[in-house]
């Protein structure tokens, strides 16, 4: 003999065409598309605050750096840091760039909360390319 099935929730109906679930509300999806404008906005900030704090920092290495791009890894509570050197023969090793950027990492940080207005400041990971500025590429 069969068990009876345990019902979850006081009804359940199916969806018609044009009912949306609380879930799937047109609000909802609206709140969604902001998401992605909002940690655009955040990347933005962020590569201006770490471009300031190379730029003021005293080691010679990270005056010689620019940040290339700021993106969400995976989310806006991780940002994933890639720069990349002015010098084309890039004197540093990607090793002693990386070592010179961990060294700074509490300063940059420091930089990145006060340019951004969040609860949490974004841990910052930080990657190497060997990519010249855009007006260096004619």
């Amino acid at each position: 003999m069969a068990l009876p099935r345990k019902r979850i929730g006081s009804s359940h109906t199916p969806l018609h065409r044009g009912q949306h679930s609380a879930l799937s509300s047109p609000g909802h999806l609206r709140r969604q598309e902001r998401v992605p404008h909002k940690a655009l906005r955040l990347c933005q900030q962020v590569l201006h605050a770490i471009s300031d704090g190379l730029a003021q920092s005293m080691d010679d290495v990270l005056q010689d750096l620019f940040v290339v791009s700021v993106i969400p890894s995976p989310s806006t509570s991780r940002l994933l840091v890639t720069v990349s050197s002015f010098d084309d023969e890039m004197p540093s090793s990607h090793h002693d760039i990386l070592a010179a950027l961990h060294a700074e990492r509490s300063a940059l940080r420091d930089e990145v909360a006060s340019a951004i207005h969040r609860r949490r400041v974004p841990e910052l990971i930080f990657r190497v390319v060997d990519e010249p500025p855009l007006a260096m590429t004619g």
